[in-house]
């Protein structure tokens, strides 16, 4: 019985940790991107293009958004919120992507639309779902 006992501890105290570490993790996705982005930024405006372009990778090469997080979304959030959230999360790093490129081709102008897209798309994901995603993940018990 008592073995019974301590397994079911542990596996309540794994599962604790891997859920609080979900939260850290998409905490710690925001982060990057908020330097990345200040990054590109900054470069667009003192002409440092290879920050710009250091920046743009950095968000292109951005892993895909964690399973546990995905499923956490998609069980405290109705189906077309948890797609739209998903949808602007890989945005993000297609985006960062075409970033790179208009850099590798010296294009201002295309860098300057990039740039303002994944601004906004910042902006509309803060907007929208800030509070509805920390509620999702409060919910499935993601302090």
């Amino acid at each position: 019985m008592r073995l019974l006992i301590t397994a079911f501890s542990l596996l309540f105290l794994a599962t604790a940790t891997a859920q609080a570490g979900v939260r850290e993790d998409l905490k710690q996705r925001m982060v990057r991107w908020d330097k990345l982005l200040s990054q590109a930024q900054s470069g667009l405006i003192n002409s440092m293009m290879g920050e710009v372009e250091q920046a743009a990778q950095g968000l292109k090469e951005t892993p895909h958004l964690p399973e546990a997080v995905q499923r956490a979304l998609k069980a405290g959030m109705s189906e077309r919120e948890a797609s739209d959230f998903m949808k602007i999360d890989a945005f993000i790093s297609t985006t960062g992507g075409d970033l790179a490129a208009a850099v590798a081709e010296e294009d201002i102008q295309r860098m300057l639309v990039y740039q303002g897209r994944l601004l906004n798309s910042c902006v509309q994901c803060h907007e929208i779902f800030r509070v509805k995603a920390t509620q999702a993940l409060e919910a499935a018990g993601m302090p």
